[in-house]
């Protein structure tokens, strides 16, 4: 299973005004009370869901790639960047960004997770993208057909992981921090 793992993928002031924008009460934040909606029911140990807030930058509906909201500019940002240090050209399948509070689960441990999932079961071959917006605890974790963690990767600020869109994958609400945002991307490679 391919993994990358990117680090500063942008500047430190373009990582810090990106947190500042996101967390400005202008950004528009959207409750979700499941965290996983696109997650295949399993009964699979360790595993909890809690609300999260969303924001959709980008939406797919029939197949179809749709502009979702204002504040693209951030998405399309971190897309060019992407493009730029890989040399190619992606076909945008979705973006949308999570925030996750401090676990609202007493007792949660740093070995739970969310529901392990993909992110577009619709959309054959594909590549997944996490960026991570701010310094967190509240890892990604990765699974195996088994759903067993084959590997995690820690939040860290300008850090974007990159992998087949077709992993099973979990985020974890943050125990430590306060918050935990990423921006996650669906598309492909043209």
């Amino acid at each position: 299973m391919n993994i990358e793992i990117i680090d500063d993928i942008i500047n430190t002031d373009l990582e810090i005004k990106i947190y500042e924008a996101m967390t400005s009460i202008h950004f528009p934040w959207f409750y979700q009370k499941k965290g996983t909606v696109n997650n295949i029911e399993r009964d699979i140990k360790g595993v909890y869901d809690a609300p999260q807030f969303c924001h959709v930058f980008y939406k797919r509906e029939n197949g179809i790639t749709e502009k979702n909201s204002e504040n693209c500019h951030i998405a399309d940002l971190l897309l060019t960047a992407y493009m730029d240090y890989k040399q190619t050209n992606i076909s945008l399948l979705r973006s949308k960004a999570n925030f996750q509070c401090q676990s609202p689960i007493n007792g949660n441990e740093k070995r739970k997770f969310n529901p392990p999932h993909v992110d577009l079961i619709d959309a054959g071959d594909y590549i997944t993208a996490i960026y991570y917006v701010n310094n967190s605890d509240g890892d990604t974790y990765f699974f195996d057909d088994d759903y067993n963690v084959i590997k995690k990767v820690s939040p860290k600020m300008g850090r974007l992981v990159v992998f087949d869109g077709n992993i099973f994958h979990a985020g974890n609400h943050p125990i430590k921090s306060q918050e935990r945002i990423v921006i996650n991307y669906g598309f492909k490679i043209v």
